[in-house]
């Protein structure tokens, strides 16, 4: 059986007898975007399980216990992700997110509760007789931009979709750039504002294809700025 993490309160950490911690911690990181990618496998496994892997339907919520999962496994507490949380800080409190990771000292909040979020994910997807109106992406990338100036979070966009039908809508997917894999791409939205686009994980190969950005309003992008960092320290 893994051993289960614990996440202890500061000042009980730094009260344990100096023989028993380390005071140097380990610090990681994970690549949001990267580790995302993972949910491409389970697509296909359930789409090839459906007997016709080219007319597959998932519906968009079914992807988010697998990236929850995946992201779950690599954080310091899959217990800071959540899926459909409350942006109670936003000027409009009732709009909820897709999938979310609490900064940790929120780890023991309710579900719905006011967190601080370290980042947010915004996910679409087109599968088998699916259409996406631009005005829902953008929608999507202005929540991503105004959640990064008052949570100071690390926000993500993940379009999810067969190849064919990612194809039928390219009309509709124009302004995200699926063809610049470099980026930054500029996204003019509703208010005026511009979100920034960064391809940061991408899988153009066969179907299904999944492209996932980083955003932000800001065109310059920092080293690690698709990255959750985190430091580990240890007591024995």
């Amino acid at each position: 059986m893994d051993h289960p993490k614990t996440l202890i309160d500061f000042n009980t950490f730094i009260g344990q007898p100096r023989t028993s911690v380390y005071a140097i911690g380990v610090r990681a990181s994970v690549h949001i975007p990267k580790a995302m990618l993972g949910v491409r496998g389970v697509i296909v496994e359930r789409a090839i399980a459906s007997g016709d892997a080219t007319r597959y339907h998932m519906p968009e919520t079914d992807l988010y216990p697998p990236i929850v999962a995946i992201l779950g496994g690599l954080l310091p507490f899959a217990a800071i992700i959540d899926k459909t949380a409350l942006l109670k800080q936003l000027s409009n409190p009732l709009l909820r997110t897709d999938l979310s990771v609490r900064k940790l000292e929120h780890v023991n909040n309710e579900r719905l509760g006011d967190h601080n979020f370290a980042a947010v994910i915004e996910v679409k997807s087109v599968f088998h007789g699916e259409s996406v109106a631009e005005k829902d992406l953008l929608v999507d990338l202005e929540k991503l931009v105004e959640c990064e100036r008052v949570y100071g979070a690390k926000c993500f966009f993940a379009l999810v979709g067969l190849e064919a039908d990612l194809k039928r809508c390219r009309k509709s997917l124009t302004k995200l750039g699926l063809d610049n894999a470099i980026g930054p791409i500029p996204v003019v939205l509703a208010s005026g504002k511009t979100a920034w686009l960064l391809p940061s994980a991408r899988h153009v190969e066969g179907s299904p294809q999944v492209f996932i950005w980083t955003v932000s309003s800001n065109r310059t992008f920092a080293a690690d700025a698709s990255q959750y960092v985190f430091t580990v320290f240890q007591a024995a």
